[in-house]
């Protein structure tokens, strides 16, 4: 059984912790952040993510840092640790189901009721959240979010660093570009080649106060 360092103390990596606790995925031996929170969930604090990094001997790490500010600043993290040796691991719910075709790199998670169909490759650092459905042959890249109740259907490709919101649909074969978010509810009917947010039904671009 693993030894599991925790990174994070918000609500994602809450989330993790009973998923990792429930379905007995390893040893859980304290929780890492940039601040001392005292014992939480009944882990101890064991430093700031830089005192991690020079004591990385025997341990895995539980990623559980949600969209803190932005995608790249969440993906920043997660490769300082990489760079210094750490591993961390895949967690996947016992309540959800991952087709023994589909690949997931380090780092993604995949929580409850969700579904990973058969054929999808997940890159590293990914979220495929709680009832989310990323179907089959998806190609999604680096740290993407599938947040809650989102549907990728059968061969949609997501570059890295994109946020598909909670309950969106993204139609089959269709691509999404890098650093893209896709606002909850949206439909996204065409390929979007350009970083920004979207949103609606069909999915357009949004500027500030509404859409383009």
């Amino acid at each position: 059984m693993s030894r599991l360092v925790v990174i994070g103390s918000g609500g994602h990596a809450r989330v993790l912790v009973s998923i990792a606790r429930r379905d007995r995925i390893g040893e859980l031996i304290g929780y890492v952040d940039r601040q001392d929170r005292g014992p939480w969930n009944d882990l101890p604090y064991l430093g700031d993510d830089a005192a991690i990094r020079r004591d990385l001997g025997g341990v895995d790490l539980l990623f559980g840092v949600g969209l803190v500010r932005n995608a790249a600043d969440r993906w920043r993290l997660y490769a300082e640790h990489r760079a210094a040796g750490a591993r961390s691991v895949v967690l996947v719910s016992s309540r959800a189901c991952v087709a023994a075709e589909a690949r997931l790199d380090a780092g993604t998670v995949v929580l409850d009721l969700a579904a990973v169909n058969a054929g999808a490759v997940l890159g590293e650092l990914c979220i495929v959240n709680t009832g989310a459905v990323v179907e089959h042959d998806c190609r999604l890249g680096r740290n993407v979010h599938v947040a809650p109740r989102a549907t990728l259907c059968g061969e949609v490709v997501v570059g890295d660093h994109c946020l598909i919101g909670a309950g969106a649909v993204v139609l089959p074969a269709v691509k999404i570009a890098s650093g893209i978010t896709v606002g909850a509810g949206a439909v996204v009917v065409r390929d979007l080649d350009r970083p920004g947010a979207y949103a609606g039904a069909p999915a357009v671009p949004l500027r500030r106060g509404g859409p383009a």
